[in-house]
């Protein structure tokens, strides 16, 4: 093993090692504060009616009698070989649960996250070259108006008019009953139909507040003095927008695309609720309603292992943006 091997396994231990008691200090917390909140399975899950013994049969069942840390310590062993427990509704495997939903969160996360980069890069930067402009000062008015509407509000607004006025777009779900069977093109249209909606919503409070981040980090770049120095050699403006700033504009992007990467999986918890969207994020207000620990756990800690490969991204795609970052 050469030297510099050895220097890259240096720095991916120092890296893994401090993530392994990030994620350890997460489970723990979230374990003890989401089995102390008030309710418990138990009660979701019997009848109201039922005797005490029966209750009780159920938490020993559940190994909801437990001591907290004995509960905890059970969980961590299981989960380090390999086994995530089985949902107290469904009675299905945590990790098949999580698989059954994931594909309609990536098709909405993944499309959305798309359109939201083909549009907020060349609104903000236009919008930051063209400052104080007609253009500008729209791009500003549309940014604050999508800011400060709740994203539910959005959704029941977008489904209220397109839905149930215009009758143009389903009101909610993914795909119409008797469509199962139908082929690979009319499942796609109705998939797409469905997901109109939805990424509407997104779209809307998503681009108002990176467009705003990304036209000031363009504005305060094009007022740095390498960006005066390149104009009085004479660069077009089209380079120094496009070579200069776009590229120097772009690092705090990757930062919050990083930190945007648990979304993929985790999806849009609102709007997956709003418009029965069957992902991550139906699935997840479900277990929270119901009081499923396993589900809950699991979401949560892919999640977390989602948000530390989103900075460890993070880090890569600086070296790619600006090679002078070691």
């Amino acid at each position: 093993m050469n030297i510099t091997n050895g220097l890259y396994i240096k720095k991916f231990l120092r890296r893994l090692i401090p993530s392994l008691f990030t994620l350890l200090g997460i489970s723990l917390v979230s374990f003890m504060l989401m089995h102390l909140a008030p309710g418990d399975p138990a009660s979701m899950m019997l009848d109201p009616k039922l005797s005490l013994q029966d209750k009780a049969l159920l938490k020993h069942n559940l190994g909801l009698d437990q001591p907290l840390w004995t509960q905890y310590g059970h969980w961590l062993g299981h989960v380090l070989r390999g086994q995530w427990g089985y949902s107290y509704v469904s009675g299905k495997p945590v990790l098949r649960a999580i698989a059954e939903r994931l594909p309609a969160t990536m098709i909405l996360s993944v499309s959305s996250l798309t359109l939201i980069l083909m549009l907020t890069l060349p609104l903000g930067l236009w919008s930051g070259y063209r400052k104080d402009t007609g253009f500008d000062k729209t791009v500003t008015l549309l940014s604050f108006v999508g800011m400060a509407m709740p994203t539910f509000w959005l959704g029941l607004v977008l489904m209220l008019i397109f839905s149930l006025k215009l009758d143009w777009l389903p009101t909610s779900g993914f795909l119409e009953p008797g469509l199962e069977t139908s082929s690979f093109w009319e499942q796609s249209v109705a998939i797409a139909q469905h997901l109109i909606l939805p990424l509407m919503t997104i779209l809307i409070g998503s681009l108002a507040g990176l467009t705003r981040y990304y036209r000031f980090e363009t504005i305060g770049i094009l007022t740095q003095d390498y960006i005066q120095a390149a104009r009085a050699r004479g660069l077009s403006e089209t380079r120094i927008l496009f070579k200069h700033a776009l590229k120097n504009a772009m690092l705090p992007m990757v930062t919050l695309l990083g930190l945007m990467l648990p979304e993929l999986v985790s999806g849009t918890f609102v709007i997956e609720y709003i418009f029965s969207w069957p992902g991550m994020g139906q699935l997840g207000i479900s277990a929270v309603f119901a009081r499923d620990y396993p589900v809950l756990m699991g979401m949560l800690m892919m999640s977390s292992v989602l948000i530390i490969v989103g900075n460890w991204l993070s880090d890569v795609a600086y070296r790619w943006v600006d090679p002078r970052i070691s």
